[in-house]
């Protein structure tokens, strides 16, 4: 009994930090949106309310605390201008936070002149501005922004490879829920996503690399597989990813810019590449999927 009191203060404590940081954001007016586990969740909460309405209407969105149950809860944000992205580092960098805030995905997005881009090291493939047309979700009297669910649903391809278990799980879950909503839409708008992760796929050597060690990772016993995995909390390891992280970046794409001109839309599909495809994670059970680190 006392445990789950601690859990809820602690839960308590996260939400409040997240909305401090909601309102940051929306003080300096950044044009940003929230992806990843919180907006899924705030989607997944939003339907499951108004099915419990009794009139059959949306109920005000309350975040469940068991969400942030966990001791080191992240918010994925994606701010697509690069001068805001800029911006939104520096005034979130504040120590006292216990919620961390994850910008990376933001570097597989641009804005530019009104114009949007999925990027990625010489990767660079134009995709529809309305399909970021944004979403806004209330907590607790604080807004914030997302995705509509067919894009956010689309921004698991950032992966960049074969689907970690958890990723698999997390889109399908997500997938079907909006199969149960009868979310309908043009599949065909979001072929530049499927592109998108082909190409990164089929022209990152060392994303392959990445790859290959997630997969040794995976091979380990258990109790082998969680002390490494807690050596990367250590500086010099972090350190290392983030340097490899950009390495994987710079190349990508810019070995094969020459087959990436003369492909162009023509572009052979690899099954065991693909990211994600909307039609068949909404009758799919199960699938090949790594489950990695």
């Amino acid at each position: 009994m006392e445990d789950e009191k601690n859990r809820d203060i602690e839960a308590h404590k996260q939400v409040e930090q997240l909305r401090r940081i909601l309102e940051i954001l929306n003080t300096h007016g950044i044009d940003y949106y929230v992806v990843g586990s919180l907006a899924r969740i705030a989607y997944i909460q939003s339907w499951q309310s108004r099915r419990n309405s009794s009139e059959g209407k949306s109920t005000p969105l309350n975040i469940p605390c068991e969400a942030f149950e966990k001791s080191s809860p992240e918010i994925d944000l994606l701010i697509p201008d690069r001068e805001q992205y800029e911006e939104a580092k520096k005034i979130l960098d504040i120590p006292s936070l216990s919620v961390k805030v994850d910008l990376s995905l933001s570097n597989f997005l641009r804005r530019e002149d009104g114009k949007f881009f999925l990027t990625h090291g010489g990767v660079r493939i134009p995709v529809e501005g309305k399909l970021f047309e944004p979403v806004v979700f209330d907590i607790e009297g604080t807004e914030f922004r997302t995705l509509k669910p067919e894009t956010l649903l689309h921004t698991y391809v950032f992966v960049g490879g074969p689907f970690r278990e958890k990723d698999w799980t997390n889109a399908l879950e997500f997938a079907r829920a909006m199969r149960k909503q009868k979310i309908v839409y043009d599949h065909s708008e979001y072929e530049p996503f499927h592109k998108f992760g082909r190409i990164r796929w089929r022209n990152s050597p060392l994303r392959r690399v990445q790859y290959a060690w997630r997969m040794l990772i995976n091979s380990m016993p258990e109790d082998v597989r969680k002390r490494v995995l807690q050596v990367y909390n250590f500086t010099p390891i972090r350190l290392l990813r983030s340097m490899f992280n950009k390495m994987e970046e710079a190349t990508c794409g810019v070995l094969a810019e020459g087959n990436l001109r003369m492909e162009g839309n023509e572009i052979t599909v690899e099954r065991n590449a693909t990211m994600i495809q909307s039609d068949v994670l909404l009758s799919s059970t199960k699938t090949p999927v790594s489950k990695g680190a």
